[in-house]
């Protein structure tokens, strides 16, 4: 009886092979991870800048509201024409007060706002809105009646990198400081205790 020789000599190149693809999938799935971390990396970086751009608002924004006199100053801001930076603040209706921007009376009505670094977008602005819509004079344009209202700070950074800061400003007693404590707790005055 004679033997039949059985021919392997394919099954080694297509175990290479297998090998290969198997490596090759390997590498890929490597390569997007560490991509993929990178990017991740990256994104809280700009978020970073971006809050701390915020908080630089917010610091402008305290000095400034420092300086004030009366609170007709603030309630002049209120009565500025509308502009495409105003938006509404809560529900979207007519009556919805209009988050403004902040503007610095002392330094002939300048927005609170700033470029940090122009080379990475870096920017800030601030906005004020009165918490009381309600809030109205005799000719029916909204005031600062209360003494408390809303300061948000818009930084920004490389990418679209955006963050918000919101506090809520006492005129004649302390503040809520977000930069420092995002329960409600904070540090400093708006203006000296008298």
């Amino acid at each position: 009886m004679k033997r039949q020789r059985v021919n392997n000599r394919g099954v080694a190149m297509i175990i290479a092979l297998l090998i290969v693809m198997a490596l090759a999938m390997l590498a890929s799935g490597v390569i997007l991870i560490t991509t993929s971390e990178v990017y991740v990396t990256r994104n809280q970086a700009y978020g970073k800048e971006a809050f701390y751009a915020a908080e630089a608002g917010l610091m402008h924004a305290r000095r400034m509201l420092r300086n004030l006199t009366n609170r007709e100053q603030i309630s002049a801001m209120y009565q500025i024409n509308p502009s495409v930076n105003d938006y509404d603040y809560g529900p979207t209706s007519t009556t919805a007060a209009k988050w403004k921007r902040l503007l610095d009376p002392n330094n002939g009505n300048v927005h609170v706002a700033a470029i940090i670094d122009s080379g990475t977008d870096r920017r800030y602005a601030v906005y004020v809105v009165n918490t009381d819509p309600t809030e109205k004079d005799t000719n029916n344009l909204p005031i600062e009646a209360d003494g408390y209202f809303y300061v948000r700070s818009v930084g920004e950074s490389w990418m679209g990198s955006r963050k918000i800061l919101e506090e809520m400003i006492f005129l004649d007693t302390p503040m809520v400081d977000a930069s420092k404590d995002s329960f409600g707790g904070g540090e400093g005055n708006v203006n000296p205790q008298k």
